[in-house]
């Protein structure tokens, strides 16, 4: 058969790859790109050569993914065989297919998934819940352009996160937000107006496996809400703001996005998440991650109440006490994500040549030097061991984390509940 991709990559396709998987022999998924036009559609867009035999079950699968050519399949690095334990591993109950793309992947994907728990797990565990707040074309009648909402009323809105106005460590990218919500119009959303109350992690769901970046993840101040193309955290009362921090940080790694690459494609869905495996952080990584997510999330004032929260009073930065952003350095800022992604190469137990490849499986144009600091990150921990890497990278490290709940930072009432006149109070 010629099937669309979503054969071996889409949640909606669940059934029917458990079908072929169950009731055939599913022999070869070879995965292309239309870059050569073999037909009529957009050359980004994928097909999948698929070949399946009755009786079933499948034990074996040849797979192959972003080839262009026929040509390829005669490459024996190109085409990788995934047993049925494999699939289970990395594909979780959707049975997805990872989209390796050469024969070493396979030996550092199994590395990455060996003892550590799936996002789902992690997330559970640590109360972490990310999911859809509202929707773009939904919703829309609840949204007014920031630019016809009068000064003296603005206060009364919450500003709309899309996409595009996020990115890694940084809530304000872009030209910002375009939209807001009147706090009025959130009467029948109780939930949506309570989470707004307090710091939340987020994350791009629109996203590609070709971009510089994929998973592009950030903390949000309270009082903003988010639209469908960001997943944002639903109920942050019920974890430590701490927690939220170390996602972010995990999730801005290369390693991380390394192996989302592997699934994902246009979106950066939960249910792609939800199989990926965390790494295996002890508390002098958590710690650290924690604290370094900190420093790079802390951008404005908006943030100073996690920062309080968070270290106190402490202030071991090169500028001025309490200037935003925390570190404005462009190259201390990567040196810090640099020793970040060290700590949790480390936490999926990669060596220093499985770490080189997967900084390899990016472009890097934004930081040319990139690899190089990281791979220089990495030496330096294992020279010098975990706990003493992460203390000399953090100049917060005698502050304990602060592992209680979090609470609100602000106090939302809708004008539902107040005289007519009156106006909301945040």
């Amino acid at each position: 058969m010629i099937v669309p991709s979503a054969f071996h990559a889409n949640e909606g396709a669940s059934g029917v790859r458990q079908l072929y998987l169950e009731d055939t022999s599913l022999e070869t998924c070879l995965s292309f790109e239309n870059r050569e036009k073999h037909f009529d559609i957009d050359g980004r867009f994928k097909f999948a050569l698929v070949v399946a035999r009755k009786p079933g079950p499948t034990r074996t699968i040849r797979c192959g993914f972003y080839l262009t050519n026929l040509a390829q399949i005669t490459e024996t690095a190109r085409v990788i065989t995934y047993d049925r334990d494999f699939v289970a591993a990395s594909g979780g109950p959707h049975a997805t297919l990872l989209e390796l793309r050469h024969r070493d992947d396979m030996v550092l994907v199994r590395r990455m998934l060996q003892d550590h728990r799936p996002f789902r797990a992690w997330s559970e565990t640590a109360g972490v819940t990310l999911s859809r707040e509202l929707h773009m074309t939904d919703d829309a009648r609840n949204f007014t352009l920031v630019a016809n909402v009068p000064s003296d009323v603005m206060h009364q809105y919450l500003p709309l996160h899309e996409g595009k106005t996020i990115h890694q460590f940084n809530d304000r990218w872009g030209t910002g937000p375009r939209y807001a919500v009147a706090a009025s119009r959130l009467a029948h959303k109780p939930q949506t107006v309570e989470s707004t109350r307090y710091y939340r992690c987020a994350c791009r769901e629109v996203a590609g496996a070709t971009n510089e970046r994929t998973v592009i993840a950030a903390m949000l101040p309270p009082g903003v809400l988010c639209g469908h193309t960001i997943s944002v955290e639903r109920s942050p009362a019920q974890r430590p703001n701490a927690s939220a921090l170390v996602l972010v940080g995990v999730m801005n790694s290369f390693c991380f996005d390394w192996l989302l690459r592997q699934k994902a494609s246009a979106h950066v869905s939960i249910y792609i998440l939800a199989e990926l495996p965390m790494p295996d952080l002890v508390p002098d990584a958590e710690h650290f991650v924690a604290h370094g997510s900190l420093r790079l999330c802390c951008n404005h004032r908006g943030f100073a109440r996690l920062w309080g929260e968070q270290i106190g009073d402490a202030w071991h930065e090169t500028r001025p006490r309490r200037s935003w952003p925390a570190i404005a350095d462009e190259p201390e800022r990567e040196q810090l994500r640099a020793a970040i992604d060290a700590v949790i190469a480390h936490g999926y137990g990669l060596d220093h040549a499985q770490f080189e490849r997967v900084l390899a499986g990016f472009t890097h144009r934004s930081h040319p030097d990139a690899a190089a600091r990281r791979l220089a990150a990495f030496d330096e921990l294992a020279s010098q061991g975990l706990e003493s890497f992460c203390h000399a990278h953090d100049p917060y490290a005698d502050i304990p984390l602060v592992t209680e709940r979090a609470r609100p930072v602000i106090s939302m009432v809708t004008t539902r509940d107040l005289p007519v006149g009156a106006a909301v109070g945040v």
